[in-house]
């Protein structure tokens, strides 16, 4: 690989680029990204979760590069890996997954707008369409987006660091060095190197009890989801795609829901029930509509309009599924060699339904909830 510049990342150092991706990077698509916060809403709990999807895509780029090479993928397919690893979140909008939220009621994924940045890129990209299929997870090897993928640990780690609760540690130079291939090409990991990748199950739980599912994070997330959700109904889903957090700003601040979360104002939390205390006709009630389509239903049953809504996220760890080499040779899954269970029943008692408005409508969208939801607190 011919080097063109070096950039110096706070968690893997200094990252190269070749020419193809120094002139990737300097595009309005990616540069854009600079003001895409990683983590939404999270910076009004913890305070330096200020990191940007543009430090984010640097980083994948560079796991892409240290993961395709360990497992001897062509030079080619190590080529595409880094690009998609540099452009897979230039389609995130603003407050990346929340906005996401608001994209996948009208039926788009970041992932499709990322695809199409590539093909607007694709004179200047080197096998765009295996791009592509590495952003959406559809390569041979998928290791950018994929059961264990260096998106996940880049964002584990990263998200640790930025909010300081150490959690997010994960140790890819034995993953790295003692990952395989199976004969269909999925990627493995020598049972020898199992604790590593417990490693990032624990990661991955504890960042979701401390940082991504916070009590107050969900709060605050609630009033920015309201917002986006407005800004899209008052001018376009395009349009909010298009903006980063800068630009929209002007026009998010005639939100009241906005002003609520610029001013840390959080709502009231008014039923928080666990995934893991809901029957499955419940959860499944539930679970079939967004969280639009239950936020209308209890604002006109309550009859206020300050109601905000947080569905269960549906979290289920697939890092179960990863094949495990054996001494023998043989593969296994993780799920087979180790006592999974007690990592994914924890996500059941962290996933919510969660109600949020002023303390002065408890009474009336609880008993809201108990008639349309069959939902107790």
């Amino acid at each position: 690989m011919n080097s063109e510049i070096k950039i110096r990342d706070s968690l893997h150092g200094y990252i190269s680029l070749t020419g193809v991706e120094k002139e990737l990077l300097e595009t309005d698509e990616v540069q854009r990204l600079r003001n895409i916060t990683q983590l939404g809403a999270t910076d009004r709990v913890y305070p330096s979760a200020t990191h940007n999807r543009f430090s984010h895509s640097l980083g994948v780029l560079y796991l892409a590069n240290e993961f395709a090479t360990q497992l001897e993928l062509s030079e080619e397919e190590i080529e595409s890996a880094r690009i998609a690893g540099l452009l897979h979140d230039t389609g995130h909008g603003p407050y990346s997954h929340t906005s996401e939220k608001v994209a996948q009621t009208y039926g788009i994924d970041h992932e499709d707008i990322s695809c199409s940045i590539v093909d607007d890129y694709e004179d200047i990209i080197p096998n765009p369409d295996q791009v592509k299929d590495f952003i959406i997870g559809e390569a041979e090897t998928n290791i950018i987006s994929g059961v264990l993928d260096v998106d996940r640990m880049d964002y584990l780690m990263r998200d640790g660091y930025n909010t300081g609760v150490k959690h997010g540690r994960i140790d890819t130079d034995t993953l790295f060095e003692y990952a395989t291939l199976t004969d269909q090409n999925d990627i493995a990991i020598q049972e020898k190197a199992s604790s590593s990748l417990h490693e990032v199950l624990w990661s991955r739980l504890n960042m979701y009890n401390t940082v991504y599912t916070h009590e107050a994070v969900r709060a605050f997330d609630s009033l920015l989801l309201d917002a986006l959700t407005q800004y899209a109904e008052d001018y376009s889903i395009e349009d909010l795609m298009r903006e980063d957090e800068k630009t929209i700003y002007p026009k998010l601040i005639e939100y009241d829901s906005y002003q609520a979360f610029v001013n840390r104002d959080k709502p009231n939390t008014i039923v928080d029930i666990p995934r893991s205390e809901m029957n499955q006709s419940v959860f499944n009630n539930i679970n079939s509509k967004n969280y639009k389509e239950i936020n209308n239903e209890l604002r006109n049953e309550v009859g206020v309009s300050d109601i905000y809504v947080k569905l269960p996220l549906n979290v289920h760890d697939d890092l179960k599924d990863v094949p495990i080499q054996t001494e023998s040779g043989e593969f296994t899954t993780l799920s087979q060699t180790s006592t999974l269970s007690q990592y994914v029943s924890e996500y059941d008692k962290m996933d919510k339904f969660t109600v949020y408005s002023d303390a002065s409508n408890k009474k009336e969208i609880i008993e809201a909830c108990d008639r349309l939801y069959n939902v107790k607190p």
